[in-house]
């Protein structure tokens, strides 16, 4: 469900009175509350100018809510503005600006309170979003017979491709305009998704003549001023990309790498010794690391590091900024996130695909076909 409100926060029943209202707004921190009948339906919104006015009207706390929320109605044939909770990210935004609110209820196909979306869950304010690149070129080769005949990331969890869900996520973020980098049977993905506008975002395509690593497609990108956003196209993830570009821009990083703690458990006694003398033993011990989690933002003088045509990995761009003592930082994600490398991780997703929050689109994708820069790399590797 899209939004990040609490609605039980901020949801009271038309049985209690006024006080409550008060205390949901109070509570709820996104300055709204609402209320709801005995089926979880929407009657009334009411922000903190709502209960300033009717205070002044000669309402106190201990008033019903159902007599204010009356009062509300006989003042205004309106009723609150609310919308199904398929509704898409840009139609919300148009209600939004048409309405001149910051706060859309959803409700299920029985007409029941399920959500409330803010103008802030929405996106990014476009000045601050980043652009994306998703590299889908791969050939996914310890999927075995899984990727034969269909690229990695058009493996279906739940019914709906991994790319689709990374592109959705994307899109819910305020991000609309994605590059997608393609070699390995590159026309399913580009027939899948299209040009983007089914999902609310434009697309183009970056084709690698060879496979040129992790970051080689991003030195085949258009010269741009905006911070990039890379991310590998074989991820279940819901990762809160707005916290990652704050945190990004208040490090006041040229790179951020998104990383992930890993713990690896050693299943026999750790010897430690000093020579042929032991000082320590430790029992099945458990060490934690930071896991590179292949989701990375690039302001675009690092983009520019990367040479066209060659051949190029991540790590390399890292290591190359750190020779220069560029500012590189690291953003734990907390999220959900889940590296689809393998036949097992690809039984795991199918089971926590109910976890991620994007939303699948099944429309047919629309015509004419997006366009495709073509990269120039020669002699490059096969990537494993």
């Amino acid at each position: 469900m899209r939004g990040t409100a609490d609605l039980q926060t901020i949801s009271v029943q038309r049985s209690g009175v006024f006080r409550e209202v008060v205390a949901a707004i109070d509570a709820g921190r996104i300055g709204i509350a609402v209320v709801v009948d005995e089926q979880g339906r929407l009657l009334a919104l009411f922000t903190d100018g709502d209960v300033r006015r009717a205070f002044l009207a000669g309402f106190g706390l201990q008033q019903p809510t159902a007599e204010v929320v009356a009062w509300r109605a006989a003042r205004s044939a309106v009723r609150p503005v609310q919308a199904p909770a398929e509704t898409s990210r840009r139609a919300l935004l148009e209600i939004m600006q048409r309405e001149v609110i910051r706060h859309v209820p959803l409700h299920d196909a029985d007409g029941r309170l399920v959500g409330i979306v803010t103008l802030t869950d929405l996106a990014l304010p476009a000045a601050l979003a980043p652009h994306a690149l998703i590299m889908a070129g791969g050939f996914g080769k310890r999927m075995g017979a899984l990727t034969a005949t269909t690229p990695k990331p058009l493996l279906p969890v739940a019914g709906t491709p991994l790319i689709e869900r990374l592109v959705v996520h994307l899109g819910n973020a305020g991000i609309s305009r994605i590059h997608v980098s393609v070699h390995h049977l590159a026309e399913q993905i580009i027939d899948h998704l299209g040009d983007g506008s089914r999902f609310d975002v434009a697309i183009d395509y970056v084709r690698e003549a060879e496979p040129l690593g992790t970051a080689g497609a991003v030195g085949l990108l258009p010269p741009d001023d905006a911070t990039l956003l890379v991310m590998n196209g074989d991820l279940l993830t819901d990762i809160d990309i707005r916290a990652m570009v704050k945190f990004h821009r208040d490090a006041g990083a040229w790179l951020t790498m998104g990383v992930r703690t890993h713990e690896q458990q050693v299943p026999f006694g750790v010897v430690e010794c000093d020579g042929l003398y032991v000082h320590r033993v430790q029992e099945k011990p458990s060490y934690r690391h930071l896991v590179n989690a292949g989701i990375y933002l690039l302001e675009p003088e690092a983009c520019a590091t990367v040479t066209p045509g060659r051949r190029c990995d991540m790590p390399d761009v890292v290591d190359g900024l750190l020779v220069e003592r560029r500012r590189v930082v690291a953003f734990p994600i907390r999220d959900h996130w889940l590296d689809v490398g393998r036949p097992d991780d690809y039984a795991r997703a199918q089971s926590e695909a109910a976890r991620i929050g994007a939303t699948p689109v099944a429309e047919p994708a629309p015509e004419p076909a997006p366009a495709v820069q073509e990269g120039l790399p020669q002699g490059a590797a096969p990537a494993a």
